[in-house]
């Protein structure tokens, strides 16, 4: 949560200064971008707005990424629409409150893909965690899953003790008459 902050004091210093940020860094690369193009160094689909494009877009990403670490999993995609809604706030205050800055509806396009973008690497990097967990245990299902020092029960079909012998979680119950559920499988 500490990085979501930060990251989000950072945005608000960018987006909410009174004047564009870094004006003359700004000339310099509009000149460095019309020198290159002219040498053929870069081809002309490289220009100021995609470069501006892009920095809007990885602005973002360590929001939609810290955010949805941030967040309960079942509800962590909420990250991309709160981006979008913040975006267009920044915009509007822009607009109305910052005579120096100007709205632009691809900005808000470009810092929600950002965001987007972020919940998909945080989404990668959980999962592949969590495959690694699962391998190095050797896809045992008695590792706790709640906080430490709380054990949560094993879901419902699991073994859940670890051992070779399996016994029928509360969904595999059978009825008076009916032959029993075969074991769950293991990977």
């Amino acid at each position: 949560m500490g990085w979501l902050v930060l990251f989000l004091a950072v945005v608000a210093a960018i987006v909410f200064w009174p004047e564009p940020p870094a004006g003359d860094s700004q000339q310099w690369l509009a000149t460095t971008l019309r020198r290159l193009h002219a040498e053929g160094v870069l081809p002309g689909f490289v220009s100021f707005g995609l470069i501006e494009s892009a920095a809007n877009v990885v602005m973002f990403v360590p929001i939609g990424f810290f955010g949805a670490l941030a967040m309960r999993a079942r509800v962590c995609w909420l990250i991309v629409p709160t981006a979008a809604l913040l975006s267009t706030g920044v915009e509007f205050v822009q607009q109305a409150l910052l005579p120096d800055r100007f709205a632009d509806p691809r900005d808000v396009a470009a810092n929600t893909a950002g965001a987007a973008l972020g919940l998909l690497v945080a989404w990668w990097v959980l999962r592949r965690r969590t495959r690694r967990v699962d391998r190095l245990s050797g896809g045992r299902t008695d590792r706790p899953s709640g906080p430490p020092g709380r054990r949560s029960s094993p879901p419902p079909g699991s073994a859940g003790t670890g051992s070779a012998r399996s016994t029928p979680g509360p969904r595999s119950r059978t009825s008076p008459g009916s032959s029993p559920a075969p074991p769950p499988s293991r990977r």
